[in-house]
């Protein structure tokens, strides 16, 4: 059975529909930063822009954003679809260790 799924792996490898988790730096707006370049977030459900709306996300959080809160809400879609927060990586990596495991997806 493990030599049938890795076998199911690799021919996804092979045809480029092995999908994996690609992780942004930041958001601004409608636009998220990959190794430092700026790309115009298409996929994200956030049409209104409420996910960084700054004078909402000080009422929520009840003080001036700071760097450490550049996240906002969330990355209001798939994480598969237009990107993955670096802070579930740690999380993820964290909770792996902790474990004693390779990988952990939350």
């Amino acid at each position: 059975m493990v030599e049938k799924l890795i076998e199911r792996l690799s021919k996804l490898k092979e045809k480029g529909n092995f999908r994996k988790l690609n992780y942004y730096e930041k958001k601004e707006g409608k636009y998220i930063f990959i190794d430092g370049e700026k790309y115009l977030n298409l996929s994200s459900n956030d049409y209104l822009g409420l996910s960084t709306d700054e004078e909402l996300l000080t009422e929520f959080y009840n003080f001036e954003r700071s760097d450490s809160n550049r996240y906002g809400f969330s990355t209001v879609s798939s994480r598969l679809l237009s990107g993955n927060s670096i802070l579930y990586k740690e999380l993820e990596d964290g909770i792996s260790s902790f474990l004693g495991k390779d990988k952990t997806i939350i």
